[in-house]
């Protein structure tokens, strides 16, 4: 029999060599669940059985990569967990692209052949999306590290000109939760492939090769009202000898599970998925479904600096470019040729007759309101666009935020750099361009209340008090954060209780802090579950639609990351902006607010 060995990382699990002997005996610890901190997740919620189709496989949809053979590697559990991940964010994102096995097993410090859960996937891209990168840009090579010489991690620190996936499609990773019957796997498989796996058993017959165990992982990629459609690792061509022939179904590394048969129940009872989200807080943007007539419809030019071709490549690609662009892009068509154009204007009126289906983008902007009343506003010179203040409120010059910038939605071209207006890339953050919000209040939109720290540390909604140094926290305004009170410097935190496996939150110092993110306007967890006007984690995951769950920061330090001079100050009795080292002695001059506007 094979022998096994086990990395050194706690969630990798090595298994068994596919080509081999299937029928050792695992040892213990692969027959584990997923990592702990995915063991809390809910089981899927399951839609309305009427409403799914009868069959799906995605293959046919080209959301699913070419099956590789994994050749002398124990790393079915990795193409396994990734094929399926990449899977998923195709299809949330709009925008397939192919993943590179080799560059996530190489940034996760494991002996190349070394095999991992497939769930375990999941955590690593949650903590770390940098490592996805094009698969022509690290190829798969289905051999020992030690025997080529491209062992190198690709990640944020030493890309270079290498492009990172998570830049081009939008997503975020959450829970990882169970599909462990019939019902549940269905219906997890309209939104992309589950992973599981199970051991070999080659004499069950056509269409019922495996018994329950975890030898071996492969991607669930289909079903139909007889059988489940799985892609394999071990061969390409999927000609191994211990196939026959009558389970050649489609010649392209599938094969297929019977339903009723013991095969069906080990893979269901290994079936997981890695939850899924579109990231809105990347371009702070959604896309409605609208009708209009082609001749009313201006197109961007191609040939002008604002696109290049690549956003023309798909769905996603037109839409992240359209939500960067602010008030110059007002949606996107695909025209009845097949050609994608992006919007640039919509001529009004718009008849009801040769109507053709758009998506019209929203810009979920805001508006930033001094303690005074007044706000940030832009007027437009000889010398380009210059930051200006107002009273009116319909003067307030709209910003939206991406990777901590404030971007102008009337001058997309254009960021806060400070006190002042400054052309920037809007493909790429630069650090000086960031900024995050100090000695911040929270307040719920719906109940009007805010977050404060109650007895014990748990989060409490209570009326704003201004002078309460519990109702002040330091917040980032985009990304993965940590919610830290300003004054005393706890941090939101999970704290365990008495029931073995469960947690509540509390502020506190010695526990390993939540990780926050901002999700259209409403503060997510990063498993995606939102706080509620309660200042409650939700147990249902985030929803576009749940407006209850809105949250704008008053009251705060408007803070430049990388500047010396940080904090923004508007003095109203000389109308001046400006930049201060130190805010202790300026009061409400450096006192702002944001107040949300769609676009």
């Amino acid at each position: 029999g094979m022998s096994y060995c086990t990395s050194t990382i706690h969630h990798s699990l090595v298994e068994a060599n596919d080509e081999y002997n299937f029928e050792d005996n695992l040892p213990f610890e692969y027959e584990m669940q997923p990592i702990v901190e995915e063991k809390e997740a809910l089981d899927t919620k399951i839609e309305e059985l009427n409403m799914m189709p009868t069959r799906i496989n995605w293959k046919t949809k080209n959301v699913v990569a070419e099956a590789v053979s994994q050749g002398p590697c124990n790393i079915c559990g990795w193409v396994s967990g990734i094929q399926a991940l990449e899977t998923r964010a195709a299809i949330i994102t709009e925008n397939y692209q192919m993943w590179s096995i080799q560059n996530i097993i190489l940034c996760n410090r494991y002996k190349f052949c070394t095999g991992a859960i497939p769930t375990a996937v999941n955590s690593i891209i949650r903590n770390d999306p940098s490592i996805i990168i094009e698969v022509n840009s690290s190829p798969f090579i289905k051999d020992k590290c030690e025997d080529f010489n491209n062992c190198t991690c690709i990640d944020q620190s030493n890309h270079g000109k290498r492009r990172l996936l998570k830049d081009i499609q939008w997503f975020f990773v959450g829970a990882t939760r169970s599909a462990k019957t019939a019902e549940k796997a269905k219906s997890a498989l309209q939104h992309g492939s589950l992973t599981t796996c199970f051991k070999r058993n080659w004499k069950g017959g056509p269409g019922n090769h495996c018994i329950p165990g975890c030898a071996h992982a492969n991607s669930i990629i289909g079903y139909d009202d007889k059988r489940w459609y799985l892609q394999e690792s071990i061969s390409k061509k999927f000609r191994y000898p211990p196939y026959r022939k009558e389970d050649i179904l489609l010649k392209n590394g599938t094969w297929y599970v019977n339903r009723g048969t013991l095969c069906e129940r080990a893979i269901l009872n290994k079936a997981y998925y890695g939850e899924v989200f579109y990231d809105y807080d990347r371009g702070n943007a959604y896309f409605i479904e609208k009708f209009y007539q082609q001749s009313r419809l201006v197109f961007i030019n191609r040939l002008s600096n604002l696109v290049i071709d690549e956003d023309y490549t798909n769905m996603g690609m037109a839409k992240r470019r359209c939500s960067l662009l602010g008030n110059l892009c007002k949606g996107v068509v695909k025209l009845p040729s097949g050609l994608l154009e992006l919007i640039r204007l919509i001529r009004e009126p718009v008849e009801f007759t040769g109507l053709i289906m758009a998506y019209r983008k929203v810009q979920m902007s805001l508006t930033i309101r001094h303690n005074s009343g007044y706000y940030l506003s832009i007027v437009n010179s000889l010398g380009g666009p210059c930051l200006t203040t107002t009273s009116e409120k319909l003067l307030a010059a709209p910003f939206f935020k991406s990777e901590e910038r404030l971007i102008s939605f009337d001058y997309p071209g254009y960021l806060l750099g400070g006190s002042r207006l400054e052309k920037h890339d809007i493909d790429n953050s630069d650090p000086f361009d960031q900024w995050e919000l100090k000695d911040t209040a929270l307040k719920n939109l719906q109940s009007g209340k805010y977050l404060d720290i109650g007895k014990k540390g748990i989060p409490v909604a209570e009326d704003f008090r201004k002078s309460s140094t519990s109702q002040r926290f330091d917040i980032s305004i985009s990304g993965l954060w940590i919610l830290k009170n300003h004054f005393s410097k706890k941090f939101l935190c999970y704290k365990q209780t008495g029931m073995k496996g469960v947690h509540d939150i509390r502020f506190d110092s010695g526990k390993p802090p939540l990780r926050l993110r901002w999700q259209a306007k409403q503060i997510i967890n990063e498993f995606g579950k939102p706080f509620l006007p309660n200042w409650t984690v939700g147990e249902n995951t985030f929803d576009i639609l749940e407006k209850q769950n809105q949250i704008a920061p008053r009251d705060f330090l408007l803070s430049h990351k990388n500047s010396f001079r940080k904090y923004l100050r508007y003095n109203a009795e000389v109308d001046e902006l400006d930049m201060v080292s130190d805010s202790t002695y300026s009061g409400d001059k450096v006192r702002w607010n944001f107040e949300y506007v769609e676009l």
